[in-house]
């Protein structure tokens, strides 16, 4: 081992190392008995180990997590106790009784939340015992669910935006229903003699998209100027908006 003119890799001037340092190379050195190749194999030291083996030579194997398997022939009811809430007991029952034939406790009756229905006359009752119980009557027996009908969303004269091909969602108004088709109008305009067809899912109720005098669209098309989409949407909004005073007076 040299121990003067030692020489850095990057400059490549020489020094001379401090004591120090050369006293605790020769204690690394005289640790290992003073090896002429640091990887010889006679002066390998051996070190006590970090991890122990087993007694027959081989490691242990990591633990694995075990799956649970459901077996729903083995398992009864649920029974909950006042001391124990959630509490399963699995017992062995009879294989040859099916699942639907397995008695089931009452549960105590739970709140339910109250659906208005014209159709429905729903009168709540409150019973000391049991609170927010609640019991249907007055109910017509004849009414069959075919026979309930839904409201339609929209309706004949009523104000809209639609969403037309290379604009933007425009103001209109409904002249007649038929079916899944709708047929609008846009007045006072070049076009107020001609009826549009269009299907539900492109029209939205009338909502402006001026709120506070602030321009707020709800779609733009990227490929026309904005300044006109924006002078347009007015256009039609104001238009609409003369067609129902109009109607009005």
């Amino acid at each position: 081992m040299k121990r003067d003119r030692w020489y850095l890799s990057i400059q490549g001037q020489a020094f001379t190392p401090d004591k120090q340092t050369l006293a605790d190379m020769d204690r690394v050195f005289n640790k290992y008995n003073w090896p002429s190749h640091p990887t010889s194999k006679e002066t390998f030291i051996d070190n006590p180990r970090i991890r122990p083996i087993c007694e027959d030579g081989a490691e242990l194997s990591p633990p694995r997590r075990r799956r649970k398997v459901h077996d729903y022939n083995l398992c009864v009811q649920e029974q909950i106790n006042d001391e124990q809430d959630n509490v399963v007991q699995c017992e062995n029952i009879d294989h040859n009784m099916l699942p639907n034939n397995i008695p089931r406790e009452v549960s105590p009756p739970t709140r339910l939340r109250m659906v208005h229905d014209d159709n429905l006359c729903v009168q709540q009752q409150i019973n000391d015992e049991q609170d927010n119980f609640l019991q249907v009557e007055n109910i017509d027996h004849n009414m069959l669910p075919n026979d309930i009908r839904r409201e339609p969303l929209f309706v004949v004269g009523e104000g809209l935006n639609v969403l037309t091909k290379g604009d933007p969602y425009l103001a209109g108004y409904i002249t007649r229903i038929e079916g899944n088709d709708i047929f609008i109008k846009f007045p006072f305009g070049r076009f107020d003699m001609y009826e549009y067809k269009y299907e539900e899912d492109s029209i939205l109720p009338f909502t402006t998209q001026f709120p506070n005098g602030k321009f707020t669209p709800i779609k733009i098309i990227k490929s026309r100027p904005l300044a006109c989409q924006k002078r347009k949407i007015k256009d039609y909004e104001e238009r609409l908006q003369q067609y129902i005073n109009t109607r009005c007076d």
